[in-house]
C-alpha cells in the first residue's frame, strides 16, 4: 500500500523502513514463524478456523463458554470436538 499511495513521500517509506527495523529488533527470534497465542486450545491443539467462526456467531455457546480456548473436560474445545465428530 505504501508504495501504492505514498508515491515520492521519502517520509512515508522513511517511517516504513524504521517500524520494519523496530519489529525485527524487537521479535524474540524463540517464537516459531507463525505463531499465535490465541490460534490453540488450553491443551496446544490448533483451533480450527470453523469452530472460531460457530463460536463468534453463537451468543449461546458464548454463555456456556465464556473461556472459547478452554480444551478442558467440560470446555469448549472438547464441546466442539464431539458435536463435529456427531455429525
Amino acid at each position: 500500500m505504501t508504495r501504492r499511495y505514498a508515491g515520492e513521500n521519502v517520509e512515508v517509506y522513511e517511517l516504513w523502513t524504521w517500524y520494519k527495523h523496530q519489529i525485527v529488533k524487537n521479535t524474540d527470534p524463540a517464537i516459531p514463524k507463525g505463531w499465535w497465542f490465541y490460534g490453540k486450545y488450553s491443551n496446544g491443539e490448533p483451533i480450527p478456523k470453523a469452530a472460531r467462526e460457530l463460536y463468534r456467531r453463537r451468543d449461546d455457546l458464548k454463555a456456556a463458554f465464556p473461556d472459547p480456548y478452554d480444551s478442558s473436560q467440560g470446555g469448549y474445545g472438547e464441546w466442539y470436538d464431539k458435536e463435529i465428530s456427531a455429525i
